[in-house]
């Protein structure tokens, strides 16, 4: 009987100690993606501010143009590409990775014509006009981060969902096994001291009836001998 028990209870445990594993891992995952979340948002913010800062030193440029604005240039630029890669160091999906690297070269791009255009030129005026697409191509990339958190995100949860119904249930049958087992290992005990008892009382009444008849037969011998 116990070993019965063990081997159906074998796999019902094993998929209960599955279910537990699960639901840490599932855990831990949400935590990764809650952090991965607030450093996209964290670092979605300062490429537009950064790319903000750039338009408006561009801006100067033309306008003033003092030579001192090229490195103040520089460096809004070299934060805004630290940025990008800081937001290509996440797990992103192809086309969100492509959109990043699309915006680094078009950044690169307008880095290198700025350093080469003489201010209030017709080609100053066109890369300042370029910004605002700068700007439209980070919206899609810091979009499509969003979008794929928040289908990570859901797609955890409802993981998460089922591994505690897989661990309910499971719980849920593996009290009823041993309860089940219980009562299976106890009947045949109660039986067993059924059947001794019956047995016990069986053969008590057969002595019994053994000696009274017996005792008939001892008086009916008793009986013939005094006639005689």
């Amino acid at each position: 009987m116990l070993i019965g028990f063990t081997i159906v209870a074998a796999p019902l445990l094993f998929a209960i100690v599955n279910a537990a594993v699960q639901m840490n891992r599932l855990s831990t995952r949400s935590e990764q993606l809650v952090v991965q979340g607030v450093r996209a948002t964290r670092n979605n913010q300062r490429m537009f501010e950064e790319i903000g800062a750039l338009e408006r030193t561009a801006r100067l440029y033309q306008i003033i143009g003092n030579a001192d604005l090229l490195d103040v240039y520089a460096r809004n630029h070299d934060r805004l590409i630290a940025t990008v890669n800081e937001l290509l160091g996440l797990p992103l999906d192809a086309e969100t990775r492509d959109g990043a690297r699309a915006l680094e070269n078009e950044a690169e791009r307008l880095h290198e014509e700025l350093k080469h255009d003489t201010p209030n030129s017709a080609r100053m005026t066109d890369l300042i006009n370029a910004f605002p697409e700068l700007s439209d191509m980070a919206s899609k990339v810091s979009d499509r981060i969003s979008a794929q958190i928040d289908s990570e995100l859901s797609n955890q949860q409802l993981a998460t969902q089922g591994a505690q119904r897989n661990l309910f249930w499971g719980a849920l049958l593996a009290v009823a096994l041993t309860i089940a087992s219980c009562a299976a290992m106890s009947s045949p005990g109660r039986w067993m001291n059924q059947t001794l008892i019956k047995s016990g009382l069986r053969s008590s009444s057969r002595r019994t009836r053994s000696r009274a008849a017996a005792g008939e037969s001892t008086l009916m011998i008793g009986g013939s001998s005094s006639s005689s």
